[in-house]
């Protein structure tokens, strides 16, 4: 059952409050290190720090901007920070982009056909009183699993449909369309879910849909 959460879980789990910063200064230094240490997941901490360090003057001024300087609070920046040097990363560093987009897709990699529609079975003997949203969510994910992105879509816009800003439903409709190469509309959904939650998370997957979206328009 792991599995089948993990597509909604994966965006839900990024979902962070907070103002966007200033992270310009810092995005290409990362990029270049990471390039140069030739391996992304084992260097990014190490060169977002290095890039913290070069640009000290300019991160010790926003932390002094908080009022607060103490311990916390500057971890609190820095992950701030982290955050959105990775959604910068996405757009303007190719390695760190591929490597995203890898992770991302990694989370239907191996998946049990059988035991998804086993699931699936179960799914629809349960008693009409117990089709809940939480029902209806896991049966979107089954179906995106499988492959079945069109009843998935199904799903999402019946939630939709009941409530324009429904944050399940816009979730899995983006998802489906990520599916299906629609990135140009994902990226819209992910936005509208940053406006509706305030979770700045979501922004993490409109900037792969951004990119996706522009690698496609290259490929052609």
């Amino acid at each position: 059952m792991k599995k089948i959460f993990l597509s909604v879980g994966l965006a839900m789990l990024s979902s962070y409050c907070f103002s966007q910063l200033n992270t310009s200064m810092y995005s290409q230094g990362v990029c270049e290190c990471m390039d140069s240490s030739g391996g992304v997941q084992k260097s990014m901490i190490e060169c977002f720090s290095k890039s913290i360090e070069k640009n000290k003057a300019q991160f010790n001024k926003e932390v002094g901007g908080r009022g607060d300087t103490s311990e916390n609070s500057v971890t609190e920046l820095f992950n701030e920070l982290l955050f959105d040097v990775q959604i910068d990363l996405i757009g303007i560093c190719k390695s760190f982009y591929q490597y995203m987009d890898s992770l991302d897709r990694l989370r239907d990699k191996d998946l049990n056909t059988d035991s998804l529609q086993n699931e699936m079975l179960r799914l629809n003997l349960l008693d009409q009183s117990k089709k809940n949203k939480d029902y209806y969510m896991v049966k979107a994910n089954l179906f995106i699993q499988l492959g079945d992105y069109n009843n998935a879509l199904k799903i999402s816009d019946s939630l939709i449909s009941k409530d324009s800003a429904d944050v399940v439903g816009l979730l899995l409709k983006a998802l489906v369309l990520d599916k299906k190469g629609d990135y140009g509309h994902s990226e819209q959904v992910y936005n509208k879910l940053v406006a509706i939650t305030g979770k700045r998370g979501f922004l993490l997957f409109a900037a792969l849909a951004k990119r996706r979206k522009e690698a496609a328009k290259l490929s052609k």
